[in-house]
């Protein structure tokens, strides 16, 4: 059985990234993978920069269309289960969503 939990960020794009990248930091200190289901383009890089820099001690090590990084981004679902999935699209997920 799958565990589902719902996070509501502001609208603000940069405080959805904050949050995003605080909650990797602390997902990723267990043996988790993350999935940032994101199909804008400009939201994917600013993803991806930040979490480049987050924490100035250690990256948040991470890809764009890259199954194989600990962090994916990506415009796609993944092809495997086993994700934490961050959608950051306006539409919901289906219910059989991987």
């Amino acid at each position: 059985m799958a565990k589902v939990s719902f996070y509501l960020f502001e609208k603000s794009p940069e405080r959805q990234v904050d949050s995003t990248c605080r909650l990797c930091r602390k997902i990723l200190r267990q043996p988790e993978r993350i999935w940032l289901l994101c199909a804008d383009p400009a939201l994917q890089q600013e993803l991806d920069e930040k979490l480049w820099n987050f924490d100035p001690a250690s990256f948040i090590p991470h890809g764009i269309d890259q199954p194989d990084a600990t962090v994916c981004i990506s415009a796609q679902l993944p092809e495997q289960p086993g994700w934490i999935i961050f959608n950051f699209n306006p539409e919901a997920l289906e219910p059989d969503a991987k």
